[in-house]
């Protein structure tokens, strides 16, 4: 959460207090218990949004090689440069050498040039092999390209899932403000005869540490 956000998350906690406190003050059928409720609901959304980013965002920060004891690209590149110095050592009677390492590298060029030597080595494997390759190399290097998509994929689910969450979590922040400046204009009105009841509601409602943008914003200290 931004700054703002928070002031904002503290703000409706206060709000769901002051709904369990004076639940008996206002009927399920008034406009202010509707209200009330939907921010309360509003908190609910905010915390399982909250949840669901801080797993995207584990997803996304194993994908960093310095979170990582192995790096996954780096062992399928170093793997892939030395099946292109093997390639080198055959004839090229033998061998049209179709096997070169990505210049500049991209995950996605890595990725091709990998599928493109996996390709390869199984059709030259016999001749690979005589240049100095384990007879398994081409499994070996699969495997080792199946680890690296699986991570990717990993790390773009994991950034959809952040940007969902994040989308979800700001509007149901709108939904939230939306509510409690509905109820700033209905609860004087409820709280009539009950000025502690407006006072109460005036001290939940109020938000401290904004930055405040406009003109009445400053002037009432609400957002």
């Amino acid at each position: 959460m931004t700054r703002d956000q928070l002031r904002r998350f503290e703000m409706f906690q206060r709000v769901g207090d002051f709904r369990e406190t004076y639940r008996e003050a206002f009927p399920p059928s008034s406009p202010c218990r509707r209200w009330l409720d939907e921010v309360s609901e509003v908190l609910r959304e905010i915390e399982r949004q909250g949840v669901v980013h801080l797993h995207a965002k584990d997803r996304t920060r194993a994908w960093k090689p310095r979170q990582r004891e192995v790096n996954p690209r780096e062992v399928a590149y170093r793997y892939m440069k030395r099946i292109a110095l093997a390639a080198r050592r055959v004839p090229w009677e033998q061998l049209p050498h179709p096997f070169h390492v990505p210049r500049p590298r991209t995950i996605t060029r890595d990725l091709a040039a990998a599928q493109r030597f996996i390709e390869e080595g199984e059709r030259h494997r016999d001749v690979l092999v005589r240049a100095g390759l384990p007879e398994t190399f081409v499994a070996d290097f699969r495997a080792l390209v199946d680890q690296l998509q699986q991570d990717l994929d990993r790390n773009r689910t994991g950034w959809t899932e952040r940007a969902v969450a994040m989308h979800t979590k700001d509007n149901a922040f709108r939904r939230g403000l939306a509510a409690v400046r509905h109820l700033d204009v209905a609860m004087p009105f409820a709280a009539e005869q009950t000025p502690a009841l407006l006072w109460h509601w005036q001290h939940a409602r109020r938000i401290s540490g904004l930055r405040k943008s406009t003109r009445a914003t400053k002037k009432t200290g609400y957002s």
